[in-house]
């Protein structure tokens, strides 16, 4: 993948040099324009598949460029740009240099959105979960994005290991943090059943412990700590 800065301030990145179609994504110093394979999108996305190559308008002008040798121009105005980049990366397996490593959760967040818009988190799943393992939240706002982020694409690890955090983290009721309304009922459910077993399974440890008292004490604290969170998530359900 290369990019290039041109005069007006948009950022060009070529996912493949004989791309078809050129994304215009964002505003202002994030704009982008991404020039891409219309044929690797519409293998990864059946709402790409029908935009470049069903009865769409998109379709036919893209038939027509085909014979000037022209990349059709398709504006995503409503899209994150970076979430937009990252999407496109990976569907053509390419290098991330555009990104901080490791990558932002507001950009993992917002790339769940889109799998979810454009229907592709099958062929997102394998391919960003190593990513996501490597995530990092410096915050609980941060956990909940990478929460949801990892339900959506499918990223089981990181999903138990973020929830996880979240309940640990937070000592009053988690009811109460704004960012819980980006988690829907489904994702809540699931949050409830892992941290479940996980209560039972800390309560298990701490019951069998044969280390010193000093060393099991915060590990019967963890436990409390884990079972008030499963009360407390039973108030969102």
């Amino acid at each position: 993948m290369s990019n290039a800065e041109s005069e007006n301030a948009v950022t060009r990145f070529e996912f493949d040099p004989d791309g078809d179609v050129l994304l215009l994504v964002g505003t202002g110093e994030k704009s982008y324009e991404l020039l891409a394979s219309s044929k690797v999108l519409g293998l990864a996305s059946p709402v790409f598949r029908a935009m470049f190559t069903g009865h769409f308008q998109e379709a036919h002008d893209l038939k027509k460029k085909r014979t000037d040798n022209q990349p059709l121009r398709k504006e995503f105005p409503d899209d994150d740009s970076d979430g937009m980049l990252l999407l496109c990366s990976l569907l053509h397996l390419a290098q991330l240099e555009p990104f901080d490593q490791p990558i932002s959760c507001t950009v993992f967040h917002n790339l769940a959105s889109l799998g979810e818009k454009y229907d592709c988190l099958r062929s997102l799943r394998y391919i960003v979960e190593p990513l996501l393992d490597r995530a990092i939240a410096s915050n609980i706002n941060q956990c909940i994005l990478l929460v949801r982020a990892s339900y959506v694409l499918g990223a089981s690890s990181a999903f138990e290991r973020f929830s996880k955090e979240l309940i640990t983290s937070v000592s009053g009721n988690l009811c109460a943090i704004p960012a819980m309304k980006q988690l829907s009922a489904p994702i809540i459910g699931k949050l409830h059943h892992c941290n479940t077993i996980s209560a039972r399974k800390h309560t298990k440890m701490a019951a069998n412990s044969f280390c010193s008292p000093c060393y099991a004490a915060p590990r019967s604290r963890q436990s409390t700590n884990f079972e008030e969170h499963v009360r407390l998530f039973d108030q969102l359900l």
